[in-house]
């Protein structure tokens, strides 16, 4: 009940700020439905999600929130996840203070901090930042008294410099502060990312990008590709990467717990516009060789392609694809399609549709399907009002319906 009350206490809070602030935006969206959960129990959940933006006086002043309220009604459950409540301030041109809670993405993976960061414009072509804070998860609780950790980091980016940009960045994170083991508590990373297109014929871009785990002794992160186009009407990509995760720090990652070493990966794609304005063929293919378990190192395929076809005159847009995939743990042959429709400058459709039929290694050997359906009419005044339905089957839900409604509003006030 506090989270909740809180919440709304920040909205109140971004709501009266008009009053002296030049503008404020709003956006307000609830989704509801009906369905029944994996125990066949009748669920109705509700989500309600919240954002405000606020931009004060000659830009010295900005701040913004975003969070959502969770409530099932036939369980009489509720929840709060608050994602970021942040203070934006620039005292003079070239420094700009965050505080709060916040998103960091400094090079690394996007984080959720409670704490402060500091950008500075040092000269013409570089440009600082610094930040630290307690590292935040809203899936784990918002306001939980048991997290000791902190994370600080330091970044540089080259400014200004035409058809390039570079960055190195720098991170500490200690998962908790009273630990003293730095091999299981503590981490430091070292990355650098740098792209450049080329001003010549087929007008190449090529990117980069490495992260250093250096508490693990690990490339954790490697990518290197190559973007070029051919045909003025052909669009083609190379990339390689590699993966690893330090298994002995006790901050276990997703990639970590599923592979015993490293993971690397080729993929090639290409967009190739057949006819302007109308159609379009997107292919992809990728290779991957990783070790789900110690001494068994494994391949793995997978390779799609797709047919946008655009309709100005009728408003249409249709999408369908094939995909298949190829691992250690079975294969999946797919096809899925999507169409939109704007029908009128407010009345929109959309559906989309997903079949597949997976074989397991368990034998465990089935096919599944999804559906979903929405019908939306956008009012004047950023208000709109969607009404769709889902219809799922697989090896868990036998016949899963579901019905879904969604409100939306967003508000724009100046002063």
């Amino acid at each position: 009940m506090k989270k909740t009350i809180f919440g709304f206490t920040v909205l109140w809070v971004l709501v009266s700020f008009p009053a002296w602030a030049v503008v404020f935006h709003l956006d307000a969206t609830a989704l509801g439905q009906l369905r029944k959960n994996n125990q066949l129990q009748q669920s109705i959940p509700l989500n309600g999600y919240f954002g405000g933006t606020l931009y004060g006086p000659r830009d010295k002043f900005s701040a913004e929130s975003n969070f959502r309220l969770y409530k099932d009604v036939e369980r009489d459950f509720d929840d709060f996840d608050l994602y970021q409540t942040v203070f934006h301030y620039r005292p003079w041109d070239k420094i700009k203070i965050d505080a709060g809670r916040q998103f960091v993405n400094e090079g690394f993976s996007v984080e959720t901090l409670d704490g402060i960061r500091a950008t500075l414009s040092a000269a013409k072509h570089l440009q600082v930042s610094v930040y630290s804070g307690i590292p935040r998860s809203v899936e784990l609780g918002d306001f939980d008294t048991d997290s000791y950790g902190l994370q600080t980091g330091l970044s540089a980016s080259l400014q200004g410099v035409s058809r390039t940009h570079a960055v190195l960045h720098a991170a500490w994170r200690k998962n908790d502060i009273e630990g003293k083991d730095w091999r299981q508590n503590d981490s430091l990373f070292l990355s650098g990312n740098l792209s450049h297109q080329f001003a010549v014929k087929m007008t190449p871009l090529i990117y980069g990008l490495a992260e250093v785990d250096v508490s693990g002794k690990i490339l954790k992160t490697g990518t290197a590709g190559l973007d070029f186009y051919p045909l003025r009407r052909l669009a083609l990509n190379l990339e390689f990467d590699a993966y690893d995760s330090d298994r002995q720090n006790s901050r276990q990652t997703i990639f970590g717990f599923f592979s015993s070493g490293r993971m690397l990966k080729g993929r090639f794609g290409a967009t190739w516009t057949a006819i302007p304005h109308w159609l379009e063929v997107e292919a992809g293919y990728a290779y991957q060789s990783f070790k789900p378990a110690p001494g068994n190192t494994e391949a793995g395929h997978l390779a799609e392609i797709a047919l946008p076809v655009s309709i100005e005159k009728w408003n249409l847009e249709i999408t369908p694809a094939y995909y298949f995939s190829k691992s250690f743990g079975g294969r999946v042959h797919g096809a899925r399609a999507t169409v939109n429709e704007q029908w009128t400058k407010n009345l929109w459709t959309e559906v989309s549709g997903d079949y597949a039929i997976y074989e397991k290694v368990t034998n465990n050997n089935d096919n599944a399907i999804s559906t979903t359906g929405w019908v939306g009419y956008d009012f004047a005044r950023g208000f709109h009002v969607a009404a769709g339905g889902e219809y799922n089957h697989n090896t868990f839900f036998n016949r899963d319906v579901r019905a879904n409604l969604s409100l939306g509003y967003s508000w724009d006030h100046g002063s």
